[in-house]
């Protein structure tokens, strides 16, 4: 069974076993399938008809919906993510739940069985100290660019007719801010040090595009940028606000990244 890396956590899929730099976090069982079905999915809607048979067999009716939602909140307590916007486990209203921060598999290195002689020993060691003192000299913190991933905009009006724009501004998103100099988009299972994750509201009186700046490992939240979409506009919305937030966001990145802010 594969062991999962998010944040300050791990996981062991096979044992249940959650950890939180090194320190085992008590976990019900439950709560631990829960989290079993949403990390393996990777960001992907698990719907609640499907965490609830996970949870309790393929015959757990709709009326466990309460008790479901029991689960997931213990959950998030265990994961300490108990603010708005959630880091770890994102509520999809009346469809289910995606685990939202970045997924990464942890390999099991096994050590070599053939032994090395003095010899090599001493090549290895040789070549080891080289490449350090050339990573050193042609490589300097300021020249590594900071990896930022978009999670997927989330629709959260009930009306699927928005489910496109969530798509095309989650993809423009990522287009401009691959653009910018300094920045690198990347997939969220490379250990980025930024994550942007949008969603779209409807109030009944207005629809709102929100965007979150949070900052890898330490999950600190950075800044919030809201939009209201206007039937004005003159330009396609998606690309609109793909460019306002990575305009915003940017130089916002490079300026944590330098010490600026």
């Amino acid at each position: 069974m594969p062991q999962y890396r998010f944040g300050m956590f791990t996981f062991d899929a096979g044992s249940g076993r959650l950890e939180r730099e090194g320190q085992t976090i008590a976990l019900g069982v439950e709560a631990t399938t829960a989290l079993e079905v949403l990390t393996a999915e990777r960001g992907d809607l698990v719907t609640r008809r499907e965490l609830r048979r996970a949870i309790w067999g393929s015959a757990a009716p709709a009326s466990l919906d309460e008790k479901l939602d029991e689960c997931v909140a213990q959950l998030r307590e265990a994961l300490s993510d108990v603010g708005e916007p959630p880091f770890y486990v994102l509520e999809v209203p009346g469809k289910g739940f995606r685990f939202i921060a970045p997924v990464e598999n942890v390999v099991r290195s096994t050590p070599a069985t053939r032994p090395v002689g003095p010899r090599r020993r001493m090549l290895y060691v040789g070549v080891v100290a080289v490449a350090a003192v050339l990573v050193a000299g042609f490589f300097s913190p300021s020249a590594v660019r900071p990896l930022v991933t978009v999670t997927h905009f989330d629709n959260e009006t009930g009306d699927p007719t928005f489910d496109s724009l969530a798509d095309d501004v989650t993809d423009a998103l990522m287009h401009d801010l691959s653009h910018q100099k300094g920045l690198k988009v990347a997939d969220a299972a490379r250990n980025p040090d930024y994550m942007i994750v949008g969603e779209i509201q409807n109030d009944g009186t207005a629809v709102r595009v929100l965007a979150d700046l949070i900052r890898l490992p330490a999950q600190t939240h950075v800044k919030t940028v809201r939009f209201e979409l206007a039937p004005e506009l003159d330009r396609p919305t998606e690309s609109w606000l793909a460019e306002e937030i990575a305009r915003d966001f940017g130089p916002r990145i490079a300026a944590h990244e330098t010490g600026g802010i």
